[in-house]
């Protein structure tokens, strides 16, 4: 199957494959049974969406995230569509088409806004969640800085918990399904394999659709360059 283009960068990529090598491969998991609707709690959404947001809202905490083994990472994708932000992975949830169950959490950083509502794209300055025994990922070198453009300021600033994502290898199966879509086509992507992926922008909206992979909403760093 050839290489399809994608906005993530070889770095990225290769971050990925190490937090899911010892998943691939591997039969998606099969959904739980799903829950009655839930509208409460400030839960805009119904159904299966409803189940990933009440179990993902906890997430906002980037702490929580860290301490049920969601891998930090310190890439944040994007391309001229728009960004996914940084991508925090829990290997033994990849394969899952469980709503309750993504592969990763998408986080941003939280950007101060100007005086007409619009990001600055300046980090807020808090302090970061402190990984639960996880090392931080690091550049390998000065041609990653430039490239990535990624290592400077982010420390700093406090991310947002923006979207989630499902990963499922593929092995020739139907094409997955959860909210009742489909997942996005199969695509290789170097160091990771190829898997079928879905994200659903549950905490900051997409202007593009809940679904769409990019959201221009979300921005990197100035001095970051879209890869793709």
């Amino acid at each position: 199957m050839p290489v399809r283009p994608r906005g993530r960068s070889a770095r990225a990529a290769v971050g990925l494959a190490a937090l899911t090598s010892i998943t691939l491969g591997a039969a998606p998991a099969a959904a739980s049974d799903p829950a009655p609707d839930a509208t409460h709690g400030g839960n805009p959404f119904e159904g299966d969406l409803a189940r990933a947001y009440d179990a993902t809202v906890k997430y906002k905490s980037e702490q929580a995230a860290l301490d049920d083994g969601y891998i930090r990472t310190d890439e944040c994708v994007f391309s001229d569509e728009g960004g996914m932000g940084y991508h925090y992975v829990k290997p033994a949830h990849v394969g899952s088409i469980d709503p309750a169950k993504p592969a990763a959490l998408l986080y941003a950083d939280d950007h101060k806004a100007d005086e007409n509502g619009h990001e600055t794209g300046k980090p807020n300055g808090q302090e970061t969640a402190k990984p639960n025994g996880q090392e931080t990922a690091k550049p390998n070198g000065p041609e990653n800085a430039r490239m990535n453009g990624q290592d400077k300021g982010h420390e700093k600033g406090e991310r947002k918990l923006v979207a989630l994502e499902w990963v499922v290898p593929n092995t020739g199966q139907p094409r997955p399904q959860i909210f009742g879509r489909g997942f996005d086509d199969p695509e290789v992507i170097p160091g990771v394999g190829d898997v079928y992926t879905l994200h659903a922008w549950l905490f900051k909206k997409n202007p593009k659709g809940v679904f769409v992979p990019y959201n221009p909403r979300v921005k990197c760093s100035d001095e970051a360059k879209p890869t793709a």
